[in-house]
């Protein structure tokens, strides 16, 4: 029964640390994609000035 907690508590750990990291994947690729649309605009914003 310890050993099943011991590797229960390893897997549970796991799983969250895989989260967090794909949470922070995840924000650092919606960033990239906000960033381009903006950028997009401002070109567009751009030429219609010109």
């Amino acid at each position: 029964m310890l050993i099943f907690k011991f590797y229960y508590s390893l897997f549970t750990n796991n799983i969250k640390i895989y989260i967090i990291r794909n949470i922070n994947f995840y924000k650092l690729f919606s960033l990239t994609i906000y960033f381009h649309s903006l950028l997009i605009t401002l070109e567009k914003i751009i030429n219609i000035d010109n």
